[in-house]
């Protein structure tokens, strides 16, 4: 009789020779991909919402505010190509013509642009810096780093990527400083304080970023390697055979050269004896 917890997963093979070596470069299993990029669509959808409630709505409710943002194109332009850039990104990732991976590729250049879009938004026409009864206090920390430590928490990326990414999105926020320095729109720092209100902090983040995609990560890598039986590899199962017993394609384990039917029975490690319905080889 078939149980509902027949569905589970069990033994399977890789798609493909060229999409096995994709799976040990990435070494997350495909379901584990399929979801980081559900992720990535969540991550995106936030940084459209978040960006239109601190950067759009404002000038929305406020009549003030909307006159200063409409004054000149510069201040209205990034929010809004920031905000539509996103919403492409979340339909271009649901199509199904493009493998999880293209997808997480799209994703990192999103979160480099997307960086861009933020930083272009908030430096602009920068008079002074915060100051305190001490002096220069900096400038504090940009909306970037919230979507850079949003991206690697919730996207599952190998940490030096993530670790490249977060640095290429950062370095966002110095550069389009230095771009309304030239252009005569912000206030001209001197190298020491420019190092340490808009460099030195961000260094920081990429660290975070990096600590935090190494756990995020590594407990997707944790699973491949929980996972692999023996020769055999467990990801999903491709259906069920007599009385309810899941009958699996295994995926040979990266010593083994082709693959082949096997029988939750005969997995390595296992009896061929009658199994009770209780056993959870049976069940599963």
């Amino acid at each position: 009789m078939h149980r509902p917890h027949d569905s589970q997963a069990t033994l399977i093979r890789a798609d493909s020779l060229e999409g096995s070596r994709q799976h040990r470069a990435w070494t997350l299993p495909p379901d584990l991909l399929a979801d980081a990029v559900r992720r990535l669509r969540a991550s995106v959808l936030i940084y459209a919402l978040g960006y239109f409630l601190a950067g759009v709505a404002p000038a929305v409710l406020i009549p003030e505010a909307r006159r200063v943002m409409f004054s000149t194109t510069s201040l209205w332009f990034p929010p809004i190509l920031s905000i539509a850039g996103a919403l492409a990104v979340v339909v271009l990732i649901s199509s199904k013509l493009l493998t999880d991976l293209t997808k997480l590729r799209i994703g990192l250049g999103f979160e480099v642009l997307g960086s861009f879009g933020i930083a272009a938004a908030e430096y602009q026409y920068v008079q002074a810096p915060i100051m305190n009864a001490q002096g220069i206090a900096g400038f504090g920390l940009s909306w970037v780093v919230t979507w850079v430590l949003l991206f690697s928490v919730l996207v599952p990326t190998p940490p030096l990527v993530a670790a490249l990414a977060a640095g290429a999105s950062v370095a966002m926020v110095p550069i389009t400083y230095a771009i309304g320095v030239a252009m005569g729109h912000n206030l001209a720092l001197s190298p020491p304080v420019f190092f340490f209100s808009l460099v030195f902090p961000y260094f920081v983040i990429v660290i975070m970023a990096w600590t935090a995609s190494r756990v995020v990560y590594g407990l997707g890598s944790a699973v491949r390697r929980a996972r692999e039986l023996g020769s055999y590899r467990l990801e999903r199962r491709l259906g069920v055979g007599g009385h309810g017993r899941s009958v699996a394609r295994a995926a040979p384990h990266a010593r083994a050269t082709r693959s082949h039917q096997a029988h939750p029975s005969r997995v390595p490690g296992r009896s061929r004896g009658p199994r009770s319905r209780d056993d959870p080889a049976v069940r599963a």
